[in-house]
């Protein structure tokens, strides 16, 4: 991608996703979000002194909240490489075709199942969560003689993961922890732009206790917990963290 600072939007990315899994051939991707400029910034930048006017410029301009999203999508890359994609008008799938060389539409109007029954979290952090977190994963593994228990699914690439929730429904979660206080993936280039495609689908996207796509950018790599997927999911959650 040319680097450029006079053009007409703003793209924001994670030029690969799930990078841990390269060596043994687990899915991973890549995830884009696209803005038009927009003075108004918020942003504390450290470094500011060292950039020229352009470039600082240009950093104001990308520190938006989620809703100016104009665009986003991911790419994932496993076995057949698929590309999803929303304007803001529903979410579609293209699946590449080797042979001609072409990413066909295979989904369009992509809907999220509004509850399902798989959660997605990294539970080697457990101990470090918040008991009202750990309280929430109890019951989801341990729901009492009237429910069925949740399955568990984790790959450890925010595309992979969230694919999959987008398809069949269910949670994926990114949560703070004492380590971590801020959890450990990117507002700006990861979750929003997850968030505005889920959206789309009919799900939600939360830190927590607040709207993803709500969220003042205050710095480019600004961390937040996520907790994104089917919208009765994610609004169960909210109220065992509240």
């Amino acid at each position: 991608m040319e680097e450029s600072y006079l053009g007409n939007y703003i793209v924001v990315f994670d030029p690969l996703d799930g990078l841990s899994n390269i060596d043994d051939a687990v899915s991973t991707g890549s995830i884009f979000g696209i803005y038009s400029p927009n003075d108004e910034c918020l942003a504390d930048v450290d470094d500011v002194a060292t950039l020229g006017n352009v470039e600082q410029r240009c950093v104001v301009n990308v520190c938006q909240p989620g809703n100016n999203l104009l665009a986003a999508g991911y790419c994932m890359y496993l076995s057949s490489v698929i590309f999803v994609i929303t304007f803001g008008k529903g979410v579609f799938a293209f699946t590449l075709d080797p042979i001609f060389e072409e990413f066909v539409l295979t989904q369009e109007k992509i809907r999220i199942p509004k509850a399902g029954k798989i959660y997605s979290f990294n539970e080697g952090n457990y101990q470090l969560w918040d008991d009202k977190l750990k309280k929430y994963i109890d019951d989801l593994k341990d729901p009492g003689p009237s429910g069925k228990p949740y399955s568990a699914r984790y790959i450890g690439s925010l595309v992979g993961d969230f694919h999959r929730t987008l398809l069949y429904g269910g949670i994926y979660g990114y949560p703070s922890d004492k380590e971590s206080k801020n959890g450990k993936l990117r507002l700006l280039y990861e979750y929003a732009p997850m968030s505005f495609i889920v959206e789309q689908a009919g799900g939600k996207g939360s830190d927590g206790h607040n709207r993803v796509l709500d969220i003042q950018q205050t710095e480019i790599h600004q961390r937040v917990p996520l907790y994104i997927g089917s919208t009765e999911e994610v609004e169960k959650l909210e109220k065992y963290l509240a």
